[in-house]
């Protein structure tokens, strides 16, 4: 389940839209929160985002409002990976990325790896 804050539609405000057979939230800007729902983290301490016009830091968080990590970003117009080591709490959690940075970013997916 993708839980984005606004809904809005073009790039008033944060949305789901599709492109090319790729589905992404666009319009994101500072204070954005994206949230997915649920994982199960055991064992997981690394987290990735694929973004593009971004150019800030992702927060990571299990429970929304205290984060337990951070992903820099900085990307152009082409979708690129970025990588943290995360120290996550091991159970099934959502996780929540909230975005502190300029313009308006564009996030297609990410990852946990353990």
């Amino acid at each position: 389940t993708t839980g984005v804050q606004g809904n809005g539609h073009g790039e008033s405000q944060p949305n789901v839209t599709e492109n090319g057979g790729e589905s992404f939230v666009r319009a994101i800007t500072n204070g954005t929160v994206i949230g997915y729902k649920y994982f199960d983290l055991t064992d997981a301490s690394e987290v990735s985002v694929t973004v593009r016009n971004a150019d800030g830091v992702f927060e990571v968080c299990q429970n929304l409002g205290q984060p337990v990590g951070r992903i820099a970003v900085k990307s152009n117009e082409n979708w690129q990976t970025f990588s943290a080591e995360i120290p996550l709490k091991n159970g099934v959690y959502p996780l929540y990325f909230i975005y502190n940075g300029n313009g308006k970013a564009e996030f297609l997916k990410f990852s946990v790896g353990r």
